[in-house]
């Protein structure tokens, strides 16, 4: 066990058991009613955490967090109160029914987004709010829930000094699964989500899969932070978990904070839970200054205090060293591949594709082999975008076939395209602009679906094992395309061209068959259009087979094997590059200097 594991577990270890010794130790300093300050703070620090997982990881803004933590501390107090189940039974017990409880909620809601998700989840919160305790099967015929302290054997925390140990314990545990969902394969599909939900899908993310992995958690913190609170409290009702003084002030601790930071929102959420207790003239006002600091902050900083933060460090840092590479795929792929360099990898037949009423491809056939670069051509609206998002899954295809390495991927949806080895980038500058470089290069490495695992939240060693072999070939990526002592830096802060050498690099990943470019030219300078034709050599040198849809004219000749030419959703030519470039019909048909047949 490293040195910096153990100082985290000592550290976590004198939180926990600070109350109880300080209580017995310092009773004139650790007062009841500042013991039950802390404890309540701790709890909101649990509280804020779960909340963060989905609206700060996964960007899904949640009005109705309230009503999973009344959830959790309801069903805690039955498990406890009425059948005797000690604490531990009753968190795990209230964590399920939680987890389920905003699976199926999130089953629906996920599909939706902004504004339209936040009125869901306000209406969760204010239906549960409104009925869950007028249960009298589950109240007992009142209309609050007692909460027995935890006891271990003969000891109950019935001190708040001691019950600060089982608070702090709750919020370390939702600090520790916080953390390992930021900092794995799971965190990193999550924001790439949140950022880009159509390229989160070219890296083989299913974005409803990826959210509703994210509401589960949530869920289950919040029925955990929520026994906890009610735990502390002895009794809950309606009016506890209300939505104007829980699922708002939360809600904003989380968008003032920055959501995504634990640290930033873990402070937030104990300085709101105990400022106005200490500040007795805020009590009361704790709605308001919630709902304006949430405005304030959507408005003039959408990314929280821990952004700002982080732009005025970047900015305070000296410029991190360059040192310029030749961009070269691993030297595995091309002995992998080079004995089937005239393998068809990618083969259309017979397109067909509909948008709305209209026809925007018609009968195109294309077939790519291995280690070949076949470029589409043609004026504006031809189709050619089109028929990268028909061969990547983001149109769906009136008729026709596609196959990739022999495999129908015709109807198959397009986060399942990168498993048979489809990669993809954009005309646009498709990996979010706050996404680290290195950050952006682990996403598209990671193994589709593997986010989905236990052991991601779990913090396994062998996770944490896979974790650090995905940074070190993500270093490597980024020696490889000339970038080292870039992986912290955002992806904004660099170059056009740096941020198309990562996607470029990030599109290849673990040994892509296909190769998909839309318009990578577009916004570099000559000298990098260049050196991306040099790339693009070495990657089908390399065995991939690449479609490259290009306006520059020079590029297409400098790295194109074929050309085909579109023209009005149809074929126009397709041949070797020297005999359709050297068409003079096929070229004033490309460039507008006649009109198209």
């Amino acid at each position: 066990m490293s040195t910096a594991v153990v100082a985290r577990v000592a550290a976590a270890a004198g939180l926990v058991a600070a109350g109880p010794v300080l209580v017995r130790v310092a009773p004139e300093l650790l007062t009841p009613l500042r013991a039950f300050i802390l404890a309540s703070g701790l709890c909101f620090v649990a509280m804020a955490l779960s909340l963060d997982v989905l609206s700060g990881h996964a960007g899904l803004p949640s009005l109705g967090h309230g009503a999973l933590l009344a959830v959790g501390a309801l069903t805690s107090g039955v498990a406890t109160g009425r059948w005797f189940w000690p604490f531990a039974g009753g968190a795990l017990l209230a964590a399920v029914v939680t987890a389920a409880i905003a699976l199926a909620v999130a089953l629906p809601a996920v599909r939706l987004a902004g504004a339209s998700f936040a009125l869901v989840t306000l209406a969760l919160g204010l239906v549960l709010e409104q009925s869950l305790f007028r249960w009298q099967w589950l109240t007992a015929g009142t209309s609050l829930v007692v909460l027995p302290r935890p006891q271990i054997g003969a000891f109950v925390f019935d001190n708040s000094g001691d019950y600060i140990a089982i608070a702090a314990a709750v919020a370390v545990f939702a600090w520790v699964v916080e953390g390992n969902v930021a900092h794995s394969s799971l965190g990193r599909a999550l924001h790439l989500v949140r950022d880009d939900p159509q390229v989160a899908q070219a890296m083989g993310i299913d974005p409803r899969r990826a959210r509703i992995v994210a509401f589960v958690v949530s869920g289950a913190l919040a029925g955990v932070a929520g026994s906890a609170f009610g735990h502390l409290l002895l009794t809950v009702s309606a009016d506890t978990f209300r939505y104007s003084e829980i699922s708002l002030p939360l809600l904003a601790v989380v968008v003032v904070a920055g959501g995504g930071s634990r640290l930033s929102v873990g402070a937030a959420g104990f300085f709101y839970a105990v400022t106005p207790r200490l500040l007795t003239f805020l009590r009361g006002w704790e709605a308001v200054l919630s709902g304006i600091s949430l405005a304030l902050a959507m408005v003039h900083s959408p990314g929280g205090a821990a952004e700002a933060v982080r732009r005025r460090r970047r900015r305070s840092l000296e410029p991190a060293e360059v040192r310029a590479h030749p961009f070269s795929p691993p030297a595995s792929d091309s002995r992998s591949r080079s004995s089937d360099a005239d393998r068809k990898v990618l083969v259309v037949s017979g397109l067909d594709v509909d948008r709305g009423d209209t026809a925007v491809l018609r009968d195109v056939s294309v077939s790519v082999r291995a280690g070949s670069v076949v470029a589409v051509v043609g004026p504006n609206g031809a189709g050619k975008t089109t028929l990268l998002d028909a061969v990547s899954g983001f149109v769906a295809c009136r008729a026709g076939r596609i196959f990739v390495g022999g495999t129908d991927i015709t109807n198959a949806p397009a986060h399942d395209r990168r498993s048979v080895g489809v990669g993809r980038t954009f005309q646009r500058l498709g990996l979010p602009a706050g996404m680290a470089v290195r950050e952006a290069l682990l996403v598209s490495m990671d193994t589709p679906g593997a986010w989905c695992g236990l052991p991601v939240l779990a913090g396994t060693p062998a996770a944490r094992r896979c974790e650090r072999r995905s940074a070190a070939a993500a270093d490597e990526a980024l020696e490889r395309v000339g970038l080292c002592g870039l992986g912290e830096v955002p992806m904004g802060e660099l170059s056009v061209g740096q941020r198309r050498l990562v996607e470029l690099a990030g599109a290849l990943g673990q040994g892509r068959e296909v190769l998909l470019l839309d318009e990578p030219s577009a916004a570099l300078a000559p000298a990098a259009v260049q050196a991306l034709a040099k790339e693009i050599r070495s990657v089908r040198d390399a065995g991939t087979a690449i479609v490259l849809v290009e306006h520059d004219l020079p590029l297409v000749r400098a790295v194109a094997d074929e050309v085909m030419v579109l023209a009005g959703g149809r074929l126009l030519a397709c041949g070797p590059a020297s005999e359709v470039l050297g068409d003079p019909d096929v070229v004033a048909a490309w460039l507008g200097a006649r009109p198209l047949p």
